[in-house]
C-alpha cells in the first residue's frame, strides 16, 4: 500500500542541479543524515536537501552525509534514495558509513566540514504549536469503524510530516488507510502509506520538492482516515507511535526552511468494543444489501476486495458460498448463479432468515428483508 511516487522531472533535475562541493578535511558522519542532527529521519532529510538544491535553502554542513547514494554529487537521486530507505517495505541499504558514523570510504570532491553529532539518535523536540489527534471509535464485534487523524497547526507552515499508528491486535485490525480531506486541494510530490497487519500503519508526506507548497496554519486538518475491524470485546488505545517500519518511522512534522523536525503533541484515540447485538436476518449473496442478488453484488464485493471500497452492513450476506470468509470465491459464486445456472447461494436464500452456519462473520444491519 503506497509505493514511492516517481517524479516526472527527476531525470531533468538530476542532470542540471547537482550541488557542487570541494574536498577538504574529513570528519566522521552518518550517511543520509542530511541536516546533520544525528538522526535519520527520511522526511526531514528529503525536505532539507530539496530546499538546498531547489529552493535556496541552507546547504548541508556535511556534503558527504547528503550524498546518500555515494556517487560524488548531490541531486534528486539522493532525495529519492533517502525516501526509499525510510519508507520502502524492503528498504535499500545505504552506503557506508551507515547506520554507524564513520569516515567516507569513497574518494570524491565532496567535503564534511561540520557534522553535529555521532551520538545515538534522540527524539525530535516537542512543540506545542502542532497537535496530532486520533479520533475515538466504538461499535460491536465484527463492525468496521473509521477514525480520523487530525492536525492542529498554530505555528509555521509545514513542508511535510511522518507518523505511525499502533493498535492492540487482539481487539482491532487495520483494514485500510485513506487520505484525509486536506488532499482534496493539495497534491504532494511524495506520499506513502504502509500497513503492518497486526501492528498498525505508517505514513509520510513531502508536499513539495521544488515549488514550496506548504500546509498553512489552521485547526482540524484531516490528514488520514483509518478503517478498523473490531475483533473482540474490550477497550484499547489507538496510539501515535514511532516504532513501526525498518528503520522506524517517527512521529514528526517538518517546518518549511528550518533544519530539523519537531515532535507534535500526541492525543491518542480510544476504541470501545461491545458484544454484537442480536443476529439479523438476511438474504445470502446480497452483499450490497439492496434486497436482490444480482451483478451489483458482484461489483460491490470485488470493489471491497481489490479497491478498498465500502464495507458490508451484513458480512454474512456477502459470504455467498457460506465458507466463513469474504473473498473472490463469493463474487464468482454469484456470477455462476446468475449467468451459467450454477448453484444458488446456500441458506438463507432466496428468503431471509438467520444464518444457520456458525462462523466469525456478523450481520449488524440488513434493511431489505
Amino acid at each position: 500500500m503506497g509505493n514511492l511516487r516517481q517524479f516526472l522531472f527527476a531525470a531533468t533535475i538530476a542532470s542540471v542541479c547537482a550541488y557542487p562541493g570541494w574536498a577538504s578535511a574529513q570528519i566522521e558522519f552518518r550517511r543520509g543524515d542530511v541536516n546533520g542532527d544525528g538522526t535519520f529521519d527520511a522526511i526531514a532529510e528529503a525536505i532539507f536537501l530539496s530546499e538546498a538544491l531547489f529552493g535556496g535553502g541552507t546547504a548541508p554542513g556535511c556534503l558527504d552525509s547528503a550524498d546518500v547514494n555515494d556517487d560524488g554529487t548531490l541531486d534528486v537521486t539522493d532525495i529519492l534514495l533517502v525516501l526509499a530507505a525510510g519508507f520502502d517495505p524492503a528498504p535499500p541499504a545505504l552506503p557506508a558509513p551507515f547506520p554507524a558514523c564513520g569516515l567516507d570510504p569513497t574518494p570524491d570532491a565532496l567535503s564534511c566540514d561540520s557534522y553535529f553529532s555521532c551520538a545515538l539518535p534522540s527524539t525530535a523536540p516537542e512543540s506545542p504549536d502542532y497537535i496530532m489527534t486520533i479520533g475515538d471509535l466504538s461499535g460491536s464485534i465484527g463492525d468496521d469503524e473509521t477514525v480520523s487523524v487530525l492536525l492542529d497547526n498554530v505555528g509555521m507552515p509545514l513542508s511535510g510530516w511522518s507518523l505511525g499508528v499502533c493498535h492492540d491486535s487482539n481487539l482491532l485490525e487495520i483494514e485500510k488507510v485513506d487520505l484525509g480531506e486536506i488532499f482534496d486541494t493539495v497534491v504532494p510530490d511524495f506520499e506513502i502509506r504502509n500497513v503492518y497487519p497486526g501492528s498498525g500503519w505508517t505514513a509520510g508526506v513531502v508536499l513539495s520538492l521544488s515549488t514550496g507548497v506548504t500546509l498553512s496554519s489552521g485547526l482540524g486538518h484531516e490528514l488520514y482516515r483509518a478503517e478498523y475491524e473490531l475483533l473482540a470485546v474490550g477497550a484499547t488505545g489507538i496510539e501515535l507511535c514511532g516504532t513501526l517500519g525498518d528503520p522506524p518511522v517517527p512521529v514528526v512534522v517538518r517546518r518549511a526552511f528550518t533544519p530539523g523536525p519537531l515532535s507534535p503533541i500526541s492525543i491518542d484515540g480510544l476504541a470501545l468494543i461491545e458484544v454484537s447485538g442480536p443476529s439479523t436476518t438476511f438474504r445470502r449473496g446480497d452483499g450490497n444489501g439492496d434486497g436482490t442478488v444480482d451483478l451489483g453484488d458482484v461489483i460491490y464485493t470485488i470493489n471491497w476486495i481489490f479497491q478498498g471500497g465500502p464495507s458490508f452492513g451484513c458480512r454474512s450476506a456477502a459470504d455467498a458460498n457460506d465458507d466463513g470468509a469474504i473473498d473472490l470465491g463469493d463474487p464468482i459464486w454469484v456470477i455462476n448463479y446468475i449467468f451459467t445456472s450454477g448453484a444458488s447461494p446456500p441458506s438463507p436464500f432466496p428468503n431471509c432468515d438467520e444464518d444457520p452456519t456458525a462462523d466469525s462473520l456478523t450481520c449488524n444491519s440488513y434493511p431489505n428483508c
